[in-house]
């Protein structure tokens, strides 16, 4: 069902021994841990357990993070600030794909390189200079253009650059404001934000309570997420939660019974 901020305060406070939040909190410090929540999803990293008990770090982008920004270059600049959440698009997560796109309409994808590279590798000499952008770089928070974009090489016009990312979806404010999470996943944010009272409260077991109820609802929607990518594949080829995510090696924690080995 779903849900606006206002009834997410009012399940939530329901969820409170009585009296506890009208003798300690205010409407803005629950909004706080509610939005404290989202930003925990929005950054989709956690511990799950593997076939062999052993916890693995995975890092999960859910669909509903894709976002699209288009903008113009400047003749000659190389900086470009990156999606900063204002406005109707979201604050920048990680990026999926980058292209510039010339006036005839023709597309180039961008290669990511790193800055120090280019800036110091003779290997890159050639994209230092003045034309159609071939690379880009992330770094200082922004996105840095190689080589620098020359409008001469673009019938005298601004090239457009596209950028699709994985964002952060904008805190909840407003009492009727909503989004994909109240509205398909309400649950993670009513626990996460109980889970806070509790711990503000020093009541550290309920805390626990609601921190696990948290945990398993995020396991549920990641499963959610990859059978939507995956539900074309046949029985048995269709990952468990967790599988197949995160970059690079992946990182374990072993259980406490492995102690000592």
């Amino acid at each position: 069902m779903s849900r606006t901020l206002s009834t997410l305060r009012t399940r939530i406070r329901n969820n409170w021994p009585s009296g506890f939040f009208t003798d300690n909190l205010t409407d803005p410090q629950l909004d706080t841990w509610i939005n404290d929540t989202q930003r925990w999803v929005c950054r989709g990293t956690i511990y799950v357990p593997d076939e062999y008990g052993r916890q693995k770090l995975i890092c999960h982008n859910f669909s509903w993070q894709k976002e699209e920004s288009s903008a113009s270059t400047v003749d000659r600049q190389r900086r470009y600030a990156l999606p900063d959440g204002t406005g109707d698009v979201m604050k920048f997560k990680t990026e999926i794909t980058f292209e510039i796109v010339k006036y005839d309409g023709y597309r180039r994808p961008l290669t990511r390189r790193l800055k120090v590279d280019i800036e110091n590798d003779l290997r890159f000499a050639d994209v230092e200079g003045y034309g159609i952008p071939e690379c880009y770089c992330l770094d200082d928070g922004d996105i840095w253009l190689y080589k620098l974009p020359d409008h001469t090489y673009n019938n005298n016009e601004a090239f457009t650059l596209n950028f699709e990312y994985y964002g952060f979806l904008p805190e909840l404010s407003g009492d009727d404001d909503h989004n994909v999470l109240t509205d398909d996943f309400p649950e993670v944010l009513e626990y996460g934000a109980t889970a806070d009272g509790f711990r503000f409260a020093r009541n550290f077991e309920e805390a626990e309570y609601w921190e696990a109820k948290k945990r398993d609802m995020f396991i549920q929607m990641l499963k959610a997420d990859q059978h939507q990518e995956f539900a074309a594949l046949e029985e048995g080829f269709c990952p468990a939660a967790g599988q197949g995510l995160g970059e690079g090696r992946s990182t374990y924690l072993r259980p406490q019974v492995e102690k000592g080995y």
